[in-house]
């Protein structure tokens, strides 16, 4: 059992990872792109715009497509229905929230206030027809989608910054076409999702019962959005725009690391919401591949880390050169970031979402008085370590709360350790040169292969035998 679930979740991983993974690097790539051709203030208002886009997210969408994804799974409503329930909220509150901002706009101007506007519907609509492919179980169509709205991004993105040099106007543009393009070819592909526009009937009462089980869910949402974005807004009122472009490619690196547990997580909760039971194998299962992702993960930044201020040195522009400084603490809070997903999981197939709600408003409100206290104190460095504590205390809190239900073991001691090692390092490498970096880059990835020797051998005879 254990084996078959192993190979499930290998095969959902590697499709995804196809469709987000490579994509997500190609977008990585091209950071130098922006350091070179659009100012710091620039960056620091596109950011902050897409920002607000991303508080507004949940409000939007009221994770109604959270409850149809999981519905679908689970076969308890017709896939179509849960397809048209979804539909009908997504329909009412992209119409509601563009009326209001054009409204607001008449009395309070909105900068790009357009882009607002598609930025906010034609995002959203991706992101829940997305999860709707999900819960169709249509993975490789959900791949294809990653690569072709990255395809689409990323060269528009380079015709109009460094042949047209149209600046941030290019960044709204280019995201807003290839998320057009890429809804118009889920629609094309999925004759489920094009039926699911006949609305039915009995829509009504399925969307009453879908925003029961998400409703919970929007507060979360909000809470995830004060973790990952809320510091943006205290940067730009503490330490102005300029400052803002500095964090945002600091947060560029750290996204990586969020996107492989995205594409973890997805296949993981693919099979806890499908297959897993609340029994005692279920727990050994989910606690000895927790156990593994914890190991590695934690490890591995160890490499990262010093690894990135030896690529800052070299390729990106010296006006972004002190963002290096930040990257430390905003890779830990990505991998705590994976690991409350990770955990989330279990919550989810249980209907738990008052205590997902609960962790993450608490870890909000970590996040948010952590910023607001140290900011003046310490600058940016706030920014990335309130990130961090935020997202470490919501992953206590929700291995508290899976404990409950189907309980996962961890080694403290060694959870404990690795982490204060990680912090060590990051320690060690802040304004570090690269010859230090260098040097500890090497041990770093030597420790890594040696504490994960056994996972390593594993994986490279699935390969060879393949």
């Amino acid at each position: 059992m254990a084996q078959r679930r192993s190979k499930s979740l290998l095969k959902g991983t590697l499709i995804y990872a196809i469709g987000n993974l490579g994509t997500k690097i190609i977008t990585f790539l091209i950071v130098p792109l922006y350091t070179y051709y659009i100012s710091p203030d620039d960056l620091g208002d596109y950011d902050l715009l897409v920002t607000t886009v991303a508080l507004f997210t949940p409000i939007i969408t009221l994770r109604i497509s959270d409850a149809a994804y999981r519905w679908m799974l689970n076969g308890i409503k017709d896939k179509v229905d849960c397809i048209s329930a979804t539909y009908r909220v997504l329909i009412i509150s992209s119409a509601a929230a563009s009326f209001i901002i054009l409204l607001v706009n008449q009395f309070v101007p909105i900068a790009y206030y357009g882009y607002f506007i598609l930025l906010l519907v034609c995002g959203r609509w991706l992101e829940s027809l997305q999860t709707l492919v999900r819960g169709l179980k249509k993975q490789s169509l959900f791949a294809a989608s990653g690569i072709i709205y990255t395809v689409i991004l990323v060269s528009l993105n380079i015709i109009k910054i460094i042949f047209l040099k149209e600046g941030i106007e290019a960044l709204f543009q280019s995201t807003v076409i290839s998320q057009m393009i890429t809804i118009a070819v889920l629609l094309l592909c999925s004759r489920e999702l094009r039926t699911g526009f006949h609305i039915i009937p009995d829509s009504r009462r399925l969307t009453v019962e879908f925003l029961k089980y998400s409703a919970p869910l929007v507060p979360s949402g909000l809470s995830w959005w004060i973790m990952s974005a809320s510091d943006r807004y205290v940067i730009r009122a503490a330490l102005g725009s300029s400052a803002n472009g500095i964090f945002a490619i600091s947060s560029k690196f750290p996204a990586v690391v969020s996107m492989v547990f995205t594409i973890i997580n997805f296949a993981w909760t693919d099979l806890a919401l499908s297959d897993l039971k609340d029994n005692k194998e279920t727990s050994d299962y989910s606690s000895e591949l927790f156990s593994n992702i914890y190991r590695i993960a934690i490890s591995f930044t160890w490499i990262l880390i010093p690894a990135t201020n030896i690529v800052f040195s070299f390729v990106i522009s010296a006006t972004y050169q002190e963002s290096a400084q930040y990257i430390g603490f905003l890779y830990l809070g990505a991998v705590f970031q994976g690991f409350t997903s990770f955990i989330s999981a279990g919550l989810l197939k249980n209907a738990h979402t008052k205590r997902i709600a609960r962790s993450s408003m608490i870890g909000a409100a970590v996040n948010l008085v952590v910023d607001l206290v140290a900011i003046q104190l310490i600058g940016l460095h706030a920014a990335s370590l309130s990130t961090f504590l935020g997202f470490f205390v919501m992953w206590l809190l929700r291995m508290r709360d899976l404990n409950q239900v189907t309980p996962i073991r961890i080694n403290w001691k060694e959870a404990i350790a690795t982490l204060i090692l990680s912090v060590l390092m990051i320690g060690a490498t802040m304004n570090a040169g690269v010859a230090v970096n260098i040097c500890l880059f090497i041990p770093a990835v030597v420790v890594f292969c040696v504490i994960n020797r056994r996972i390593i051998l594993s994986m490279y005879k699935a390969v060879m035998k393949k």
